[in-house]
């Protein structure tokens, strides 16, 4: 048989090669332990010369035994005694998967915002560089002849007045002037630092200027019938930046129309 035609061997060897293995397999499954027995020692010179021939004989029988099996071993993969499993080849074994560690999921991230105040109320924005936010104080306010008192918060929230005019001259006043004022005990009020509006036709008006060392803004103008009379609400309140040096206001209301009156809205 040509080495290159096909048989129906083991794949993957030749004719020569499977009949080889076949042989030496054959030859290597009748080779026992039983196999093996001592020869008879020659009668007369043996004991002189010892017993080292027939160490020599079984050494050389099972030399030969490895060897066969060794051969087809090597060739077939297959331990040829009976009952005995082929070890492994070496090399030929697939380790197993290393277990695949989980990746921890990365939250995206966003755009760093403004930070929202803690009432949910809107966002904070915070002072320019180099610059702290003023604090807030309470400023001391007397209103009114008789001098009441109440006070404001700077950078707070606003008061409300109601300022009434009543014509008591015993004739038409014409052309009447009512005259809003505020005055500062010490210290210089600069634009922005009292605000001052007026309520009229649905909405709020700013009116008035600093003038240094006070405030004025005219509320109304115009003629009050006589025993007439008209109330004009405003409201007051202090800017965020307002002069430390001065610690109280005196607010009043004064008419060319009659007499006046000036109290708390509400």
């Amino acid at each position: 048989m040509n080495e290159s035609e096909p048989h129906d061997g083991r794949p993957g060897l030749t004719g020569t090669e499977d009949l080889l293995v076949r042989a030496l397999a054959a030859r290597a499954g009748q080779i026992t332990h039983h196999s093996l027995r001592p020869g008879t020692p020659p009668a007369g010179a043996w004991a002189a010369r010892g017993r080292g021939p027939l160490v020599l004989a079984l050494a050389a029988s099972v030399a030969g035994v490895a060897l066969v099996g060794g051969a087809v071993m090597s060739l077939t993969g297959k331990d040829p005694r009976p009952g005995v499993a082929a070890a492994p080849s070496p090399g030929m074994s697939t380790p197993p998967p290393l277990p695949s560690s989980p990746v921890p999921s990365t939250p995206p991230t966003s755009p760093s915002a403004p930070a929202s105040s803690p009432s949910g109320g809107g966002t904070v924005v915070p002072p320019p560089d180099g610059e702290t936010a003023p604090v807030s104080r309470t400023v001391k306010v007397l209103y009114g002849p008789q001098n009441a008192t109440t006070t404001l918060r700077t950078g707070g929230a606003v008061r409300m007045f109601d300022a009434t005019v009543t014509n008591i001259q015993g004739e038409t006043a014409d052309d009447a002037a009512d005259i809003l004022t505020v005055t500062a005990g010490g210290g210089t009020l600069r634009p922005g630092d009292i605000q001052v509006s007026v309520y009229e036709a649905g909405g709020w008006k700013p009116v008035g200027r600093a003038d240094g060392t006070g405030y004025t803004a005219e509320l109304a103008r115009g003629s009050l019938a006589e025993g007439a009379e008209r109330t004009l609400r405003f409201r007051v309140g202090l800017g965020s930046a307002f002069p430390a040096g001065i610690g109280d206001l005196r607010v009043s209301f004064f008419s060319d129309g009659g007499s006046e009156t000036l109290e708390l809205s509400g």
